[in-house]
């Protein structure tokens, strides 16, 4: 609520998502590019299913490598096409 008052634009820590059981940080108010990646090397995602936009940092999540993604032949015809 404080977050919430102050007004404040700054990223949250992901360790204040320790508080929280599920991993609310606090309210995104800047989903700019540069914010994002900022907030992605933090471990901060932002979501909303209800009100303002919220930073998360939940305790489990999952992490991709890009190369170990398969990639099917209909997906790569269309990047190639640019469609």
């Amino acid at each position: 609520m404080r977050e919430a008052l102050a007004g404040s634009r700054a990223l949250p820590y992901p360790s204040a998502a320790l508080a929280q059981p599920d991993g609310l940080c606090g309210i995104a108010r800047d989903l700019s590019v540069a914010t994002l990646g900022e907030a992605y090397s933090r471990g901060l995602y932002p979501w909303c299913h209800a009100g303002p936009v919220k930073w998360w940092a939940p305790r489990t999540r999952c992490v991709g490598n890009p190369r170990e993604i398969a990639v099917g032949e209909a997906v790569r015809r269309h990047a190639r096409r640019g469609t």
